[in-house]
């Protein structure tokens, strides 16, 4: 083989090999681009689902909490307690007489 040969040699094996690394390359570049695409928009849709779940429950809580204002308010209370036979105080549970006061000289 003649050198002109050779070096052309040289060149198209360099050229071939320069295309096989370059077309792998980009195989491999939209492999990982539909992969982190998809892993992407899984967790988008994960997102927007406890996010729902998050609405729904913030809108439990408010629920809950009206009522449990309108059991705690002292006038339902005294009426539950009626309707179970409570009766209304009719005097003071016990009579506090003044306390002696030990004179001073």
């Amino acid at each position: 083989m003649t050198l002109l040969t050779r070096l052309s040699l040289n060149k198209l094996i360099i050229c071939k090999s320069t295309c096989f690394a370059s077309v792998l390359a980009f195989i491999v570049s939209i492999v990982l681009q539909v992969y982190f695409s998809n892993s992407s928009a899984i967790k988008s849709n994960e997102m927007i689902a406890l996010n729902e779940k998050r609405v729904l429950l913030e809108e439990e809580i408010s629920v809950l909490g009206h009522e449990i204002t309108a059991i705690s308010c002292l006038s339902n209370i005294e009426q539950l307690a009626r309707e179970k036979g409570f009766v209304d105080m009719e005097s003071a549970l016990l009579v506090v007489k003044p306390a002696a006061v030990a004179m001073a000289r």
